[in-house]
């Protein structure tokens, strides 16, 4: 199996998340806001790493502090924020107030590593869309 390495220049912890949403994002389909607010949110998540209960950690994360927070530094409502956390739980991104296992991510030594495998079947028929 051939393995292929690509390191990224290294960055701040707040454009880290940003980073690797976009990376995800063709599996993700995030619009733009909801992609931006759910960088945010790993972005405190990382900065309240320090609170190992989980629940306590997400309470702090998702409380009305952080999403002023989070208003202030995307420029937008709190109301866009509420809509977009919407987006979040209907792509099963977040449910309530708590980002998804898969998704919480956080560099250990200032180091993350992500692996992809693709799977690459020749004889795979892509379908044409249908014409309107």
């Amino acid at each position: 199996m051939t393995k292929k390495t690509v390191t990224m220049p290294a960055v701040a912890p707040r454009k880290f998340y940003r980073q690797y949403i976009e990376i995800l994002q063709p599996m993700l389909k995030l619009r733009k806001r909801e992609a931006d607010v759910f960088a945010e949110l790993l972005y405190h998540n990382y900065l309240k790493r320090d609170i190992k209960d989980a629940e306590d950690r997400f309470k702090l994360v998702f409380d009305i502090s952080t999403r002023n927070k989070i208003s202030e530094k995307l420029n937008i409502s709190n109301a866009v924020i509420q809509q977009a956390l919407g987006g979040l739980r209907k792509k099963n991104v977040i449910k309530g107030i708590t980002i998804r296992e898969t998704f919480a991510v956080e560099p250990e030594n200032g180091v993350f590593n992500l692996n992809f495998k693709f799977v690459v079947k020749s004889n795979l028929v892509i379908k044409k869309a249908k014409a309107i």
